[in-house]
């Protein structure tokens, strides 16, 4: 890790006419010397497949009826609410 000497005088007046700093401060910088892109994912194959689709799209519908039916009389928007909540906390 190296540093570099900033002079605080140097940045033009007008962005800060009404301070006067004449100390200079230690930046840090980070250097790279060697750069191994990884993979965006661990998966092999695109997730989900596109087999599978269908077959989502039903067991979540039939998931937000479930919880419609069994605790909120039927209404669907207030049970994917509380699917949508119960999933964002896990």
């Amino acid at each position: 890790m190296s540093s570099v000497r900033v002079s605080l005088t140097e940045i033009p007046r007008s962005l800060h006419s009404s301070i006067d700093l004449a100390e200079t401060f230690d930046v840090p910088t980070f250097h790279v010397v060697f750069l191994l892109s990884l993979p965006t994912t661990i998966i092999p194959r695109k997730y989900p497949s596109a087999s599978l689709i269908p077959t989502i799209k039903t067991l979540r519908g039939e998931l937000i009826q479930w919880v419609a039916d069994e605790a909120l009389a039927g209404d669907t928007i207030a049970a994917e609410w509380i699917i949508l909540s119960v999933f964002s906390r896990v």
